[in-house]
This record gives structure tokens, sequence and C-alpha cells, in this order.
């Protein structure tokens, strides 16, 4: 009888220990006791982006199931186990975790959470099979290595960040289809076409390379004459100790002849700028300084239009010139200087005279007679653009 018996117990420990036993599975799920996430230490991922603002903005239990997932994601693995969460915590969670890792650009916009037993998890999809995500990573990071190659680190965050922006926006066309790949920085470095979240996402990876923080945001904004809000993604920096956002989409416009812009309208921009044409989104840091603003460090800002703002401009066009480019960038500091600047250069045609001093002074091959200019009544910027001689 004794034989038996042990026999019987023998049985039962084998079965336990089958794997896809589904009855055998069940019984262990409920004999599982969670630990209590709330007084477990979450594990900060060491690699990916590394601000990580979203990561650093949610609950403890948050912080674990972001932790797991980005550890499952990165094994491709489709079933994570993470503390419980509702459907709203889920999302919250897995947002964080895309903006602040622009390189988890293999996962499918899929959130949803099953159970089994005292068990949660996260049930993952991804959009490309590993050796396709492994050789793509790889291109992607070889390109942001070439980049900030050419970046010269001698001077301060707000070089590198100009080269970073300025880079994006000559390199990359925008483009808003259904094709997931517009929305990664890949789609902007590799491919030279994204959406707003591709521009957005392609910034945060090569700050990220360079150890400058920055994080993105999710809003909407008003681009078109109607003022009817879309959704857009940009960026917060961190340069030389202070916050500011940075819209390289918006700095990538297509003129109406169809040839792209390189504009800094909005570089560096505080609160009180952004709001004239940004909305619903949520930023902890105040941005609430100009000093590193594009036109403030430029010196391309201006009150009334004068002899001084003469010479200043007759300097910025020969430069512009030598430099290869064909146009010249400039804001006031009021609506009415604004508008006396475009009654005076414009309307009475004091441009002209300054054209044909940079003609006399470079040999360019420009209209001296005849001037293209973008006026940007929001923010109180002239973009001017010289016209190429016939």
């Amino acid at each position: 009888m004794g034989k038996k018996i042990t026999a019987v117990i023998l049985l039962a420990v084998i079965l336990l220990s089958v794997p896809g036993c589904g009855f055998i599975n069940s019984i262990r799920d409920r004999m599982y006791r969670p630990p209590d996430w709330n007084s477990v230490e979450p594990v900060t991922p060491k690699t990916g982006g590394i601000s990580k603002y979203y990561y650093w903005n949610l609950s403890n239990k948050e912080k674990i199931a972001y932790s797991n997932i980005f550890k499952g994601v990165g094994n491709f693995e489709t079933k994570i186990e993470i503390p419980e969460l509702d459907q709203d915590e889920l999302s919250t969670v897995f947002s964080a975790l895309l903006y602040d890792n622009p390189e988890l650009f293999h996962l499918k916009r899929v959130c949803n959470l099953s159970s089994s037993g005292n068990r949660c998890y996260f049930n993952t999809f991804y959009c490309m099979e590993r050796d396709e995500y492994n050789e793509k990573l790889a291109k992607l990071k070889e390109k942001v290595s070439e980049i900030i190659s050419g970046m010269d680190f001698s001077g301060d965050q707000y070089n590198a960040e100009l080269y970073i922006h300025d880079y994006i926006v000559e390199h990359c066309s925008y483009s808003n289809t259904d094709d997931q790949e517009e929305s990664t920085a890949y789609g902007a470095l590799i491919n030279g076409s994204a959406s707003c979240e591709g521009y957005a996402k392609s910034a945060q990876m090569l700050f990220d390379a360079i150890g400058i923080e920055s994080y993105v945001l999710a809003g909407e904004s008003t681009p078109n004459e109607k003022g009817e809000p879309e959704s857009h993604m940009w960026n917060v920096v961190r340069i030389n100790g202070r916050y500011y956002y940075l819209d390289v989409t918006w700095d990538d416009p297509v003129r109406e002849d169809g040839s792209e812009s390189l504009r800094h309208v909005y570089f560096n921009m505080t609160d009180r700028e952004l709001t004239l044409t940004h909305s619903k989104y949520e930023n902890l840091n105040v941005c609430d300084s100009d000093e590193d603003n594009y036109f403030t460090r430029n010196k391309l800002l201006f009150g009334y239009y004068d002899e001084n703002m003469r010479e200043a401009l007759l300097r910025l066009f020969v430069q512009a010139y030598t430099d290869g480019k064909n146009s010249v960038e400039v804001k006031f500091n009021g609506k009415n200087p604004y508008r006396d600047a475009i009654e005076k250069l414009i309307k009475e045609g004091k441009i002209y005279p300054i054209l044909s001093e940079v003609v006399k002074q470079t040999g360019a091959e420009i209209n001296k007679n005849k001037i293209s200019y973008i006026n940007n009544d929001k923010f109180h910027i002239i973009e001017f653009v010289m016209v190429p001689k016939k």
C-alpha cells in the first residue's frame, strides 16, 4: 500500500512541473501571492532615453511596470508580468515608455492587459521581427554617431542644439501618412521623411546621445489659417540650465514656390510665446527665459527701424550670402516696431538700397530691385528671401 501512495505523489510532482499544462498552471497561478508592489523598489532602466521625464512622474507600481516592460520588449517577450494596473494606468505607463525611449520603434501602438489567477500581464505586439529590428536599430545608432561626429562640443550647449535643429530640418521632409515608421526617429534620420512625432523623437535621440536633457510633449497646435487644432508633438530641452520649447517640425515649412525653408521661429520659446499656437499639453518645467532664444542670442531682435538696424540688416545679408544662404530672419520686440519695419522696408522700399550694397560688397547674383518676404504676425518675425538675378 505504501508503494502505491508514493507513486501517486510522484505523479503529482511530475504534473506540476509539466509546462503548458493549463489546469496545473491555473492552480499554480491561484497559489501565487504577488508582492506588495508599493513596497518594492523600482529599478530604473540604465539604457534608453537619458532624461526619462515621464518615468519620474509615475507612481511606484507604474515605475515597476515601466521597467518590466522595458526589459521585456528588449527580449521580444509577448507576455510581461507587471503589477496590477487598470487600463488608464497602463496607458499612462505605455505612453511614458514610448515618449522616453525613441529607440523602441518596434512596438505596435497596442496597449492591453490580461490576467491569470493573481498575476497581471502586459501583452506586447511588435511591428517587425527581432532580426529586422536589430538591423534597423544598429543602422539608426550608426547614423546618430555619424551626425554628432560633426558637432563642435567645445562651445556651450546652445551650439550643439542649433546643430541638431538645423540638421534635422535640412535632411528631413514632413510626411504624415499611415506609415508608422514616419512617427519614429528611424523615419526622420534614415528615411528622411517623418511626421511631427518623428521630428521630435529624432531630436530627442540626438540630444540623448550628447547628454542634453530633453523630452517630447504631445498636445495640439493650430497651423492653418482657419485655426483648426491638430494633434502635434514637439520638444522641451534644457540648455545651459534653463528649459525651452523647441518645435523642429514647424521650423521646416514649405514655401509657396514648393522650396523648403530653414527657420528658427520655434527655437527656444517661452511658455508665453508657445501658448499662442500650441495647447492641451502639460509641462512641469517652467520655460520663462529668452536668453538662449535664437533671435535674442544672435542679436536679431530689433526695435523701430533706424540707421542702426539698416547697418545690421546689411551685415546679415552679406553674412547670409557668404554662408551660402538666401534668407535672413529678424524679429521685432513689439507689434508697432514690426509694422513700422514692414512699412519702411517693404512699402517705402528702404530694403532695395541695402540689396544694392550687398551686390556691391559681394558680387552676389541677386535681384537688387526685388525681394520676397514671409511675415509672421503672431511673433513679429520677418523672413527676407533674396531673389536670384535672371
